[in-house]
C-alpha cells in the first residue's frame, strides 16, 4: 500500500478475486485507523498470467486454454466485484525479458493480448464486456474522451 495526499494506492496478485477483496480489507483497515477513510482507493497493479513464462526457444504464442479462463475469471471478479475509484490491470499485452546485453531470455504472458497483437485472449473480451468499452486502438492511436 502506498499512501498519498489524495489517494490510496495498492498492488495485488492473488489468483482469486476473493483473495484481492481480503487485501482490500486490509488497506480499508490500515486506512481507518490512520483517519484516511475519505481517500479513493487504486488498485494500480493486479494480474495473472495466462501462461507459465517460456525460454526464448519456445512458442511464441501458446495457448492454455484452462490458464486463459483462470486469468479471465480474475478480471471478470475484480472488475466486478471491488467497489473501488480505480483499477487497473497488469499488462495490456504478452512481452519478453532481456538480458543487459540485449539478448532474449524469456517470453511472459501476462497480458490481454499476446506479444504481436495479432490474438485476443479470453480476458480481452472479457475485460471489455465488464469494463463496458473498448480497450484503446493498436498502434499508438489515441482516444479521446467524449462524454455522452
Amino acid at each position: 500500500m502506498r499512501p498519498s495526499k489524495r489517494s490510496t494506492r495498492f498492488h495485488a496478485y492473488y489468483t482469486a478475486p476473493s483473495a484481492d477483496s481480503t487485501a482490500l480489507d486490509f488497506v480499508r483497515q490500515a486506512m481507518h485507523a490512520n483517519g484516511d477513510d475519505f481517500k479513493p482507493i487504486w488498485m494500480t497493479e493486479f494480474g495473472l498470467p495466462s501462461h507459465v513464462p517460456t525460454l526464448a526457444t519456445g512458442p511464441s504464442d501458446p495457448i492454455s486454454q484452462p490458464d486463459e479462463e483462470k486469468q479471465a475469471a480474475l478480471v471478470r471478479g475484480v472488475y466486478s466485484g471491488l467497489k473501488i475509484q480505480a483499477i487497473f490491470f497488469y499488462q495490456l499485452r504478452d512481452t519478453a525479458v532481456y538480458d543487459s546485453a540485449g539478448r532474449l531470455i524469456k517470453l511472459v504472458y501476462w497480458g490481454l493480448v499476446n506479444r504481436d497483437l495479432t490474438r485476443r485472449k479470453l480476458s480481452y473480451d472479457t475485460y471489455r464486456n465488464v469494463v463496458g468499452g473498448p480497450l484503446p486502438p493498436r498502434g499508438g492511436g489515441r482516444v479521446v474522451y467524449q462524454p455522452a
